[in-house]
Formats: C-alpha cells, sequence, structure tokens
C-alpha cells in the first residue's frame, strides 16, 4: 500500500476482489440451491424446513398419480394401502420427493409460509381429490429419523389429519377404526388405543440403525425357511413413532390369561397387511440395487414382511429420479434387470472391474452375495434367467475374458471361491434349479479351488457343512468327479482341525527346532533354538495395573479436593 493506506493500482490489477468468482459462478446457473444456509457456520446441505418445497411437492404428485394410474390400469381399481421406505440421504438428493408422493396419496398437501417454510398440513377436498385416501405404512431407516425428524412430525400429522376426514371411502379412516376396536377387546383404554390404531411410522429404535438382514441372509445354513428370517425383521422393524411415541416398544397383559403380547409387533403386521405396492426410491446412479445390502434390506425386507403377513408377494416398485429430467416408476425387475446389463454382464464393465484387482475381485463377489439377497426376500424379481446369465458370465466366461485367471491375477481366488460357493447354495436351497450340468460343473470348479487355495471360510463356505455335504453327494454322483471328494474332504477337515496341520509342521520342522544328532550318524550337532514355555507369575511380573490403582487414587483425591474448594467459594 502507498502512503495514505490505499491499495496500489499494481496490486490491485493482481488481487482481484473476492467477489468477482463468486458472481461468475452464480451467473453459470450451477447453483443448487441459491437460499441455502450460509456455508461455514452449519452442517447442513439445505434448510430441513423447507422440505418439500412447492416444485418438489408438484413432482410428488406427478408421480404418486403414475403409481396408482398404473395399478389402476392392471387391476381396474386404485390401490388401498402401499408401503413406503424412506432414506436419509436420498431424502438430501430428492429433497422430499417421496414424502410429497406419501401425503397426496393420503389426500393431504403441506402449508408454507411467505418464505417457502413448511408450517402444517391441510387436506385436499375429496372432491379435488377424486378417489379415496390411500392408506400408507411408512417404514423410515434409522439415519431419516435421526437427519429428518421435523419430517417424521410432519407425515404423522398427515396422518392424524387424513383420519379425521370423514368420507365413506376413506380407507385410512377405516382401517384405523377396525384396529382401535380390536385392541379396546384386547383391554387397552380407549384413548391409548385410538393412539395405536393411529401409528403409521415403523423403523428401528432410537440410536438403532439397520434391519439385521444382512448379517441373517448370508448364513444360509441357520435356517430353513423365510419366516425365520421375517421374524427378525419384524423384531428388529416394529418400534413406533408418531401419535407420541418415540421407538417404543408397546406390550400388553391380558387380565384374564396373563398372556404378554407384543402390541408393536401386531400393529406393525397389521398395518403391512394388505399392502398392494411397496416403493424405495434412487436419486442418483451411484448406487443401485445390487452393489450394496441397505436396498434389499428395506425394500427386500419389507416385501417379505408382507408375504409372511399375507402369504404373497405386494407388487415391488422404485421411484426412479437417477435422472432428475425424467422421473419414473419403475418394477425392481426391470430396475434389476437393466443394472446388471449396464454393469455385471458387460464385457467392459468387468475388464474394468478386474483392472482394481483384489477390491475388483471382492466387489464382483459383493455382487452375487447381493444377488442372493433379493432371492431371498422378492424371489420373483430373481429368476433362473438372472442366475445362469451370472453363471455363464462368471464361470462359463462367455465373454472369453479369462476370468479365472483375471481372479487368480489380482490375487483373490477366494472371491472366486465365494461366488462358486454362493451359486451353489442357491441350488442346495432349491431357489435355482438348474440344469444338472451346471451343478456339476459348479460343484467341479469349488471343490478344485479349495483344492488349490484352501477354504475362503466365508459365510456360506467352510461354517457351512450342509453346502459341503451336498458339494461332496454331486461330486460323488458323477464318476469322473469322484476322485475330487477326497481332496475337498481332507481341506475342509484341515480346517475344521487346525491342531492336526499344527501337529504336522511341528514333526517336521523338529530337527532345527532343537538341538539333536544328525541324520548321518557321524556325531555331529546341529546348532540351534530351543524353544521352551516360560510361566510368568507373582506381582514383579505385571507391575502396571498398581501403580495405575494407585493413580487413579490420587486421581480421586485431586478431584475431590478441587470440588472442596469450589464448593467453599460458592458459598459467597
Amino acid at each position: 500500500m502507498d502512503a495514505d493506506g490505499k491499495m496500489s493500482r499494481a496490486m490491485r490489477q493482481k488481487v482481484p476482489l473476492p467477489i468477482t468468482p463468486w458472481m461468475k459462478f452464480l451467473n453459470t446457473g450451477r447453483l443448487r440451491k441459491a437460499d441455502s444456509l450460509p456455508t461455514g457456520k452449519n452442517f447442513y446441505s439445505f434448510d430441513p424446513t423447507r422440505i418439500p418445497s412447492k416444485g418438489t411437492y408438484e413432482m410428488g404428485v406427478k408421480l404418486a398419480k403414475e403409481l396408482i394410474e398404473g395399478y389402476k390400469q392392471r387391476h381396474g381399481t386404485y390401490p388401498d394401502k402401499l408401503t413406503f421406505n424412506l432414506w436419509g440421504v436420498e431424502t438430501i438428493r430428492h429433497e422430499g420427493v417421496m414424502d410429497s408422493q406419501i401425503m397426496y396419496l393420503m389426500g393431504i398437501r403441506p402449508k408454507w409460509d411467505e418464505r417457502g417454510k413448511v408450517v402444517g398440513v391441510e387436506a385436499i377436498p375429496r372432491k379435488e381429490l377424486g378417489r379415496a385416501r390411500i392408506d400408507i405404512t411408512i417404514i423410515p431407516s434409522g439415519l431419516y429419523r435421526d437427519l429428518f425428524s421435523n419430517l417424521i412430525a410432519l407425515l404423522d400429522k398427515a396422518v392424524s389429519l387424513a383420519k379425521e376426514q370423514a368420507e365413506e371411502d376413506n380407507i385410512l379412516r377405516q382401517n384405523v377404526a377396525r384396529t382401535k376396536k380390536m385392541l379396546i377387546e384386547k383391554g387397552l383404554s380407549e384413548d391409548k388405543a385410538e393412539r395405536l390404531a393411529s401409528v403409521r411410522l415403523f423403523t428401528v429404535p432410537s440410536g438403532a440403525y439397520g434391519t439385521n438382514l444382512e448379517k441373517v441372509i448370508p448364513l444360509s445354513n441357520t435356517w430353513e425357511n423365510e419366516k425365520q428370517v421375517a421374524d427378525v425383521y419384524f423384531m428388529r422393524m416394529s418400534h413406533l413413532y408418531g401419535q407420541g411415541f418415540w421407538g417404543e416398544k408397546v406390550q400388553h397383559t391380558e387380565n384374564k390369561t396373563h398372556n404378554t403380547e407384543d402390541i408393536s409387533l401386531t400393529l406393525f403386521k397389521n398395518a403391512l397387511s394388505g399392502t398392494k405396492i411397496v416403493i424405495h426410491s434412487r436419486s442418483g446412479n451411484v448406487y443401485a440395487t445390487l452393489d450394496n445390502d441397505d436396498f434389499f434390506q428395506y425394500l427386500g425386507g419389507t416385501a417379505m414382511a408382507i408375504r409372511a403377513v399375507d402369504g404373497k408377494t405386494p407388487e415391488v416398485y422404485i421411484t426412479n429420479m437417477s435422472n432428475p429430467k425424467i422421473p419414473k416408476q419403475e418394477t425392481l425387475e426391470k430396475f434389476m434387470g437393466r443394472e446388471m446389463r449396464a454393469r455385471y454382464l458387460n464385457p467392459e464393465w468387468i475388464k474394468a472391474m478386474m483392472k482394481e484387482e483384489y477390491a475388483g475381485a471382492r466387489f464382483i463377489d459383493r455382487v452375487v452375495e447381493h444377488l442372493w439377497g433379493w432371492q431371498v426376500t422378492v424371489p420373483e424379481a430373481v429368476d433362473a434367467a438372472k442366475w445362469n446369465e451370472m453363471y455363464e458370465t462368471y464361470v462359463l466366461d462367455r465373454n472369453g475374458l479369462n476370468i479365472k485367471e483375471a481372479f487368480r491375477k489380482s490375487k483373490n481366488m477366494f472371491a472366486y471361491q465365494s461366488i462358486l460357493a454362493r451359486m451353489l447354495e442357491t441350488v442346495r436351497k432349491n431357489y435355482w434349479k438348474p440344469d444338472k450340468k451346471v451343478t456339476e460343473t459348479l460343484a467341479k470348479e469349488y471343490a478344485e479351488t479349495v483344492k488349490d487355495i484352501g477354504l475362503a471360510c466365508c459365510d456360506h463356505t467352510c461354517n457351512n457343512p450342509l453346502l459341503a455335504k451336498f458339494t461332496s453327494s454331486v461330486l460323488m454322483s458323477v464318476p469322473g468327479l469322484k476322485n475330487q471328494v477326497h481332496g475337498f474332504m481332507k481341506a475342509l477337515d484341515m480346517i475344521k482341525n487346525p491342531q492336526t496341520e499344527s501337529n504336522l509342521i511341528t514333526h517336521h520342522s523338529s530337527p532345527v527346532t532343537r538341538r539333536s544328532i544328525a541324520p548321518d550318524g557321524k556325531g555331529k550337532k546341529v546348532e540351534g533354538y530351543e524353544m521352551q514355555n516360560i510361566t510368568a507369575s507373582g506381582a514383579s511380573s505385571a507391575p502396571i495395573p498398581y501403580l495405575f490403582f494407585i493413580g487413579f487414587l490420587i486421581f480421586i483425591g485431586l478431584i475431590a479436593l478441587g470440588w472442596r474448594r469450589k464448593a467453599g467459594s460458592d458459598i459467597f
């Protein structure tokens, strides 16, 4: 600067004002949300009290109409009950499109103030709505519950308002009245029965996340039928939200029988029963249906739970907003089929993934595992053709990619073995019924990898004796494969009884681990180290706990002294 404190002309030319590039950016039109909260002062990507905006709500209305009009074309009538999954990250992306669908289907719309903030809800008149209000069950994720508690409250208000509309064809009102009567007959008070019957939001308990299906489904030898899997979902997800509840489980003991009933579970099953369509969303191309286990946990788990209650799977749809210019409703089968062809069956995708070596091989293994997750939860969406194509791509190598050698070069042959084992397990449990030749090829490849590299010991290999027995029986049934049974069972035994292998190693290594006479008989000694067991005992072997204890007592004494001094000063 010059003597007057002014910036020199040269300095001004070299250092442009900060506002200049910012204004240039604004002029590009690439700013996502111009009225977002100031950055640097908070962790919000946008103001959640403005979800949904008027434009977002209109998009939700359009998609909801597409959903129910499509159902009417297929079945001749509108659906009377639907179930929605809501995710936190998805809501950040679509900014409330799914929530808007839910409200419109119930015949409710938000109210906004002059600044665009959502301040409540209002009922759409029956004449304007042009149809009956639909009963909606809502299953948010744990993250959605934490990030958007305001939306949970908003949706709960929407349920209450829709229930209050005294219309002859109000399906939600009818279902609440029916459930309320059932609860009163069980001995609950009228007020509590009304609140419980009106609950439409169910998910994991406060502070918990995930359905736990990702832990149960891979352990396919621990359950015999899907009801056992569905029970895990029911117990995990049947916590109440809304109507004055926040993650509670409600128990009730009948006076006559003294039997205790899980009312929350009863309400959850009752709310799911009769669902015609279950819906989730996808708002980008980063994740799809088979590259993660969360999607089948929620969308698949919900469909499986409804099947466990009603005996049949509802229609399963995805609100596809990956291209925000043309959002649309798609069946799970269509969405998953396109994903498989674009990625996992595409030779260019496979070659690019295998360049990632170990991680790429592991990713492909995960894709097959997630296909199994969908197989269990929504078997209608995973037909034999999908398994056949995965088999032809990754076992028969129909694209000529030398796929087995690619797994070997990636130093992750265990991933290849895991894929083979999962396909065999799918056959064993009768979800996939391929030709006999396919099963024999899978068993042969699996046994060969076990002989070459041992067992991966994932959830469905060495921890699955039923699969080992099934594989052995397949190998024994084919004359040319009988000789592989011994090697396969030996490798399995080595995993089950590692002491056998340990003893073998110790026996062969004994000449170099202790002094002994050399085998040439000339009396020469071989020098080495002798391993001995030394057991430490006495207080001197571990002085640290005593020092820690003494230090802890001193620390407590200092705190007490400081507290007494502070207490004395507070008197004044």
